[in-house]
Formats: C-alpha cells, sequence, structure tokens
C-alpha cells in the first residue's frame, strides 16, 4: 500500500497508523476526513466545504465531504489508477470513481508548520474547473433545459400579445412583440449550444478513455 500526503506537515503522521489498520481489515481506500482545519481562514474553510457540495451536486461520484488527497491506497487501486490517461488528473475524484473498499478515518488538521501555501485563490479555481469538468456535464444539460425554458415562454407571451391585440381588441405597442421575438430566438440559440456541448461531452468521455469496468479481484474454479 502506499500513503498520500502534504509535505507541508498539516497532515499528521500518527492518522497513518489507523488508516494501516484500516487497510488490514480489508479496505482497499481509508482517506482523511478533515473534523477541523487549524490555521486556516474562515473563507478558506466555507469554500472547502461548499466545493465538496457543489460537486457532489453536479456529478454522480460518491465523492466523500471534507476530505483531501492524504490516504492510504492499496496496490490494487494503485495498478487501476496507473492505467488511467488523463492528463489533468483529479486524483480524490477518480481513486473515488475507482471503487473498491473505502472508509475514512477523522482527524484534526494542524496548521502549516513553515512557508506557505502552494495553492493561493486562483489555482483552487483552476482545480475546482478541471474537477467539475472531468466528471459532469450537467451545466451543458442545464444550458439546454434553460434556452428550451426561455423559447417556451416566450411562445406564451407571444401568444397572450396576439389575444390581447385581436381578442381583447387593446393597443400593444411594437416592443412586446419585438422583445419575445428576441427572447425566443435567443432561448433557441442556449438550447442548441447545451445540445452541441452535450455532444462535445460525449466525445470528451472517448478521448480520455476512462475503462467501463474495474475488476477488483478475480476467481479461478480449481
Amino acid at each position: 500500500a502506499a500513503v498520500l500526503l502534504d509535505a507541508d506537515l498539516q497532515d499528521p503522521l500518527p492518522v497513518v497508523g489507523q488508516m494501516i489498520e484500516k487497510w488490514r481489515e480489508g479496505y482497499d481506500v481509508v482517506y482523511g476526513v478533515r473534523q477541523r482545519r487549524e490555521g486556516e481562514t474562515a473563507f478558506k474553510r466555507a469554500t472547502a466545504a461548499l466545493f465538496y457540495r457543489l460537486f457532489r451536486w453536479m456529478t454522480d461520484l460518491d465523492i466523500p465531504l471534507d476530505t483531501g488527497d492524504f490516504r492510504l491506497v492499496s496496490r490494487p487501486v494503485m495498478d487501476a489508477y496507473a492505467r488511467l490517461e488523463e492528463q489533468q488528473p483529479f486524483v480524490r475524484g477518480l481513486v473515488a470513481w475507482l471503487g473498491f473498499r473505502q472508509t475514512g478515518v477523522p482527524y484534526t488538521r494542524a496548521p502549516r508548520a513553515a512557508g506557505e501555501t502552494k495553492y493561493p485563490l486562483r489555482k483552487m479555481l483552476r482545480l475546482a474547473s478541471v474537477s467539475l469538468t472531468s466528471f459532469s456535464d450537467k451545466p451543458l444539460k442545464l444550458a439546454a433545459y434553460l434556452g428550451l425554458s426561455v423559447a417556451a415562454l416566450s411562445l406564451v407571451g407571444l401568444a397572450w400579445v396576439l389575444v390581447v391585440k385581436y381578442v381583447l381588441q387593446s393597443v400593444i405597442s411594437g416592443w412586446s412583440s419585438l422583445i419575445f421575438v428576441g427572447f425566443f430566438f435567443g432561448g433557441l440559440q442556449l438550447f442548441f449550444l447545451g445540445v452541441l456541448g452535450l455532444y462535445v461531452a460525449r466525445i470528451h468521455d472517448e478521448v480520455r478513455r476512462r475503462p467501463r469496468y474495474v475488476v477488483q479481484s478475480v476467481w479461478r474454479s480449481a
């Protein structure tokens, strides 16, 4: 097995012993769950908590909340991970995606022993965008649904304009029809952009070449 941890001494080494005990019980992945994050700002803690919950909502991946890359992985997990060919891997997401038996160990993350973080806000935003685009096409679906909804509502608005003008015999200035027509075509454009994005997402799935299945173990009859 191997243990992944940062070099800034925030991940306590004694927790590794607990991870090894869980590994000996049969778990392939034992990740550290941060109960407290000492030495970090309220903004950093809030944005980290928001990211994990947004990631779980945006994807179908059951990634554990409030965890980092501090974890123990068994040899089968390492071998399965080595077969992945992604150029910008989101490690904690891919390890969760691989499956296997996984469990968590709670711990308190200490403040940095020295130095400054190499992950400022700009890099954190980039990591968030890479992780979401690697595992989710929900924003593209939302764009398609939103475009279709706008186009449908604009048709309702146009129907209302016609009813008011020709049935109720009320005078309506030309801006009403122009606005609804603009919304209609704008909604159609957004819808087809979402559809086009979904086709690109399918291409993205193919070029990543993730395996359909990850074999955990094989039984052979005598």
